[in-house]
């Protein structure tokens, strides 16, 4: 297994990144139904419907890359180049009504899957982390700040400076952001 990249149950399948990919295993008896290695860096993003999305980086272009594959087959069904490359970082939010956001390096770019389009980008001033969602508003950290972002154009509704930079995720419960800090 590859740390920091939880595995996803969906469909019958247990999905888990590999050093050699993102591999399925039947849940009923545990063998290997498909595997894919297409991208480098590979990270699960979900599972909504037939479709599983994983992100990661082009081993031709480095380019930041959304593929969307088919549950029980592997089979690609659509790819979707960010068009950036990533000097530092990237992380992008689980897929939610076909839409994913991906903070890389300083930019957020968000991405319909749907129809393999990227809707917008904005720049951040920091590296940014996997931004989560909130009903119509995604929460993004970069280094030293936490923006509130409308979903549809990326307008950015609030943002807050924090006192410490860190690399802790920010969290929504109950209706609020929750951000943990503090030096070493």
């Amino acid at each position: 297994l590859v740390s920091n990249n939880p595995p996803v149950i969906a469909g019958g399948l247990l999905f888990v990144v590999e050093e050699n990919g993102l591999c399925a295993y039947k849940l009923e008896d545990g063998t290997q139904s498909w595997c894919f290695d297409a991208l480098e860096m590979i990270t699960i993003s979900g599972a909504e419907g037939s479709n599983i999305y994983v992100y990661g980086s082009d081993p031709v272009t480095g380019t930041v890359t959304v593929v969307t594959l088919d549950l029980a087959t592997g089979e690609e069904l659509g790819r979707l180049d960010l068009g950036r490359t990533s000097e530092q970082s990237f992380a992008c939010s689980p897929v939610n009504d076909g839409n994913v956001y991906c903070a890389i390096d300083e930019t957020l770019t968000t991405a319909d899957l749907t129809n393999n389009v990227i809707e917008w980008s904005k720049d951040i001033d920091g590296h940014g982390m996997a931004p989560v969602m909130m009903k119509d508003t995604l929460i993004v950290r970069s280094d030293q700040t936490i923006y509130s972002m409308n979903t549809t154009n990326g307008e950015v509704n609030w943002n807050i400076n924090l006192p410490v930079e860190n690399d802790i995720q920010p969290l929504i419960f109950d209706g609020k952001v929750i951000v943990s800090g503090g030096e070493d």
